[in-house]
């Protein structure tokens, strides 16, 4: 049987999270799931807390960083955004939960969660700024509104198909096309409502 390395360890650990939330992280359940030994893990990780600590890395630099780069590339935010749907709408929506859930009993991933969020965030309002022509403040606000929806889909359907996501995430930039006229000039008149 050959050695499990590190990242297999945190592979494991992902899909136990989005399976089984996260009672699935508890050593004992993750090295039943891997049939391996508590010196197994031990080798990669110095305790449960250093391993946490790396899988929330992991999933920071698969789920948020990685994500944000392809929708930084191009030179069009309209192309980045389209990027950005396409990738989200293939993660598992189980997986988000599942941090979640690790974050509500944990305040180190909570506030690495915060974190998370403050990134993604950020990134959508650039992006909805520079495709909408949006000043800072409705841009931000349009970040915020279409973040908290897309995470409230993930755990009203947490067992949608991809599909399903892309295409809410198409269904909103055609919205937001058709708003666009009227969004620019509420800004421009600073009303509260942007």
């Amino acid at each position: 049987m050959s050695r499990l390395r590190r990242d297999d360890w945190l592979d494991l650990a992902l899909a136990a999270l989005a399976e089984d939330g996260p009672d699935g992280l508890t050593l004992e359940a993750l090295c039943d799931r891997a049939g391996r030994t508590r010196g197994s893990f031990y080798h990669h990780f110095a305790d449960h807390e250093a391993f946490v600590s790396a899988l929330v890395d992991r999933w920071t630099a698969d789920n948020t960083e990685r994500l944000v780069a392809a929708a930084e590339a191009p030179a069009d935010a309209k192309a980045g955004l389209d990027a950005l749907n396409d990738l989200t709408s293939v993660l598992d929506p189980r997986l988000e939960v599942g941090m979640r859930r690790l974050a509500a009993r944990q305040p180190a991933v909570r506030r690495r969660v915060a974190r998370v969020d403050a990134r993604r965030m950020e990134v959508l309002a650039r992006l909805y700024g520079a495709y909408a022509a949006l000043p800072p403040a409705p841009a931000r606000t349009l970040a915020e509104l279409i973040y908290t929806a897309y995470l409230g889909a993930m755990h009203v359907w947490p067992e949608a198909e991809p599909k399903r996501y892309w295409q809410h995430g198409r269904a909103f930039s055609r919205l937001l096309d058709d708003a666009l006229p009227n969004l620019r000039r509420r800004a421009r008149k600073g009303s509260p409502s942007t």
